[in-house]
């Protein structure tokens, strides 16, 4: 089922309204072993909590991803929004001190 949204008009809420950047995936390439893989656009971690992703990526913007709450974290950069499914990994928004994507696979470090 597509996310949907609804917004305050007036004295009450408008119909509901398809999230167009809700659908798809990201697609992710690992920075080491150049593995793809596609998360979620919406779905993610705060460290070892599930949470709704605060940011939205763009290309280029360097993540940490995994699959589960305490999984294996990995480097990974965004290549593009893309339409196939998300799999099991997620965006794990704890990289960085919590202030967003690293500039580049260089300035990636998972702990």
């Amino acid at each position: 089922m597509p996310i949907s949204y609804r917004e305050q008009g007036g004295l009450g809420l408008g119909s509901a309204t398809a999230c167009p950047s809700c659908t798809g995936s990201y697609r992710t390439v690992d920075c080491s072993t150049g593995t793809i893989r596609y998360v979620s656009k919406t779905q993610g971690w705060n460290g070892s909590s599930s949470s709704l992703l605060a940011y939205t990526y763009v290309a280029n913007n360097v993540v940490w991803v995994k699959d589960g709450a305490s999984a294996t974290i990995y480097c990974a950069e965004v290549s593009g929004s893309v339409s196939d499914p998300a799999g099991p990994f997620k965006i794990d928004e704890a990289a960085n001190s919590g202030s967003g994507p690293y500039a580049n696979c260089a300035g990636c470090v998972v702990p």
